[in-house]
């Protein structure tokens, strides 16, 4: 310990002592809030609504199959500083300690503190559209004025804000102990809604899932033929849905910046790995991310191949592009529904029971609990919706960073390196972790690149890019200030950032 005595005190190289906590969650916590992190229903389903119409030639289940497959390797790399480095702290610890004081603070502090500012009123936005608008809608309940178009407002994505703010702060304020507890039911919960709707996609035929859309769209909207009239205000506009199937792979590999929004989390729960037992472990660390990742995708491309079946893949991409006609390329267009088209809300009218209907969505919300605070900045300023477009951009660019790490990791700690269970994973005499250190640097790279310079993923504007400089800036004026006021006070925080945290 690197101490120098002042009066009486001395500082010490740690700010804290070590508490002695248990370590409260077990590697099956761990696999669930992966799966909660790459939730499907929540984030995937959001996402490809978008997806289709942006790149009509692209695959969607060869490109979750791809993504999934590209995105393990980040996984092993992810493992392989955990268990070298098994402390709470994730990516600030790891790219402080190999990468330099400096950068592991700037690049943590905006990926992991002010980024997660704008994601919260991304969640507002999804849990308004998943769950208040179908469920008002299903339930025909008029309050607030507008009913289910309501909660598309300023004051209604607002309300919805706030309710996920009291939500989140519910939960980080039980510990992880309890925590974990409630994530159980949340996973439970949300598996036995999504197992309703697979028995419901799996028993009925496309033409009972025709007639039972009609039936209810004229019932709770008073529209009439509302799949023939979708299938046709899709050929009006000039779209053709593509079958479902497993190529071209160029236009489909277009896809997997897309499916990086809700795909890249497996490791979301990294930071929190210092208080998971067994987290020196590298199969038990690697079990908990690479099954939640590969649950997600069995669970997505079960799902996709069902709605391919049940619903029909044209409707399903056709009701996807009028949604992003109508209020992406040209707002205020008339759509054929007055709602989003969630596919999980078109499966609950195959069965004609309000109760039941609604069944889904209280199972929904089970699953989008764990969605962090939302901004009410952004329901009543359009022009900052802008600013959040480059916050997926911003946390891989923090995954880049600990990407490196690891590959430098071997170097830069050599002893660390060489008594970590992680170096001693080889193929062919090659050091496993590095070389998926490698790729997943290759991963991230790709779809960075493809985020900045391709207009059709919606995230390369120019307004939020020099926000998220802005932040960056934020970071590094912080951590100079931070570094002198430590300084005077005996402290040298490129010291202290040389060394392992206590436990």
């Amino acid at each position: 310990m690197a101490t120098e005595a002042l009066g009486e005190e001395r500082p010490a190289l740690f700010l804290r002592q070590a508490t002695g906590l248990v370590r409260g969650w077990s590697v099956r916590d761990s696999m669930i809030y992966a799966i909660l992190a790459t939730n499907f229903i929540t984030l995937a389903i959001y996402e490809f609504a978008f997806a289709a119409p942006a790149f009509p030639q692209g695959q969607l289940i060869t490109s979750v199959l791809i993504s999934g497959i590209w995105v393990s390797f980040l996984v092993i790399a992810y493992t392989g500083l955990v268990v070298t480095i098994p402390r709470a702290g994730g990516d600030y610890v790891w790219q402080t300690r190999i990468l330099g004081s400096g950068i592991g603070f700037v690049m943590a502090a905006t990926g992991w503190w002010f980024i997660l500012w704008l994601w919260a009123p991304i969640y507002g936005n999804i849990l308004a559209v998943q769950f208040f608008e179908p469920l008002w809608a299903t339930l025909k309940w008029t309050w607030p004025t507008g009913g289910a178009a309501w909660f598309g407002t300023h004051n209604g994505i607002f309300l919805v804000s706030m309710i996920t703010i009291v939500v989140a702060g519910l939960l980080v304020s039980i510990g992880m102990a309890g925590y974990a507890r409630i994530q159980k039911w949340c996973i439970y919960g949300g598996l036995v809604g999504f197992g309703v709707i697979v028995v419901l996609l799996l028993i009925n035929s496309h033409a009972s899932f025709i007639n039972s859309f009609n039936f209810e769209a004229h019932k709770l909207f008073g529209i009439n033929n509302a799949y023939g009239a979708t299938q046709a205000a899709a050929a009006k506009i000039g779209f053709h849905a593509q079958p479902l199937g497993f190529g071209p792979l160029g236009p489909t590999m277009l896809l997997v910046p897309v499916m990086m929004f809700f795909i890249l989390w497996p490791n979301w729960g990294a930071t929190l790995y210092g208080e998971i037992r067994g987290a020196s472990d590298y199969r038990r660390v690697f079990t908990g991310m690479f099954g939640g990742l590969w649950v997600t995708v069995a669970l997505t491309v079960i799902f996709l191949l069902l709605i391919n079946k049940t619903m029909g893949w044209a409707f399903y991409q056709n009701s996807n592009q009028l949604n992003y006609q109508a209020f992406i390329l040209t707002p205020n267009v008339s759509n054929v529904l007055p709602v989003w088209p969630y596919p999980v809300l078109f499966a609950g009218w195959l069965v004609h029971n309000t109760a039941f209907q609604v069944v889904p969505f209280y199972s929904l919300i089970l699953m989008l609990l764990p969605a962090v605070g939302l901004s009410a900045i952004y329901a009543y300023n359009s022009t900052f919706v802008t600013y959040t477009y480059d916050a997926t951009l911003v946390i891989a660019v923090t995954f880049l960073f600990s990407a490196i790490a690891v590959v430098l990791l071997p170097f830069v700690k050599r002893d660390l390196w060489r008594a970590s269970p992680a170096s001693k994973i080889r193929v062919l005499g090659v050091q496993v972790v590095p070389a998926a250190g490698w790729i997943t640097i290759g991963l991230l790279v790709f779809n960075l690149y493809e985020w900045l310079t391709n207009a059709s993923y919606g995230v390369n504007n120019r307004d939020s890019l020099y926000y998220m400089g802005a932040m960056y800036v934020l970071a590094i004026v912080i951590y100079v200030a931070a570094r002198v006021i430590r300084r005077r006070q005996g402290i040298d925080l490129g010291l202290i950032n040389k060394e392992i945290p206590v436990e």
